[in-house]
């Protein structure tokens, strides 16, 4: 248990790190990001969950970049009968996995401040 958290304690800290577009993580990447735009991503579980004490996790990004400090699935769904984590999407609701958010291509484009992904959750076999 112990090893468990540190463990944690440091990846937790790595994460940290990743997250600061200042030290070239979290997909500010550049020496010059004085003048661009820093979004804060939040990610939620359930798009039913969109309160502030239900954060699943958090980081900043420059418009324009990509994210690079993608959190870990949830193992716990909200609904029993969507049990599988399919990924995170800016639409709240979904039709299909075409509207997931690939983080190997989508870059962050909004004039907001903030931007929100939503877990994808799917039925057995979906």
């Amino acid at each position: 248990m112990k090893k468990s958290l540190v463990l944690l304690a440091i990846l937790t800290s790595f994460s940290l790190v990743a997250c600061d577009p200042n030290q070239g993580g979290g997909g500010g990447g550049g020496n010059n990001n004085d003048n661009r735009q820093e979004i804060t991503v939040k990610f939620y579980g359930d798009y039913n969950q969109k309160v502030i004490e239900n954060v699943y996790y958090t980081c900043k990004v420059y418009k324009g970049d990509k994210i690079t400090d993608i959190p870990a699935d949830p193992t716990e769904p909200f609904y029993p009968e969507f049990p599988v984590f399919k990924g995170w999407s800016v639409k709240e609701l979904i039709g299909s996995e075409e509207d997931l958010w690939n983080f190997a291509t989508d870059i962050v484009d909004t004039d907001d401040n903030t931007m929100y992904l939503f877990g994808y959750w799917a039925a057995e076999g979906e």
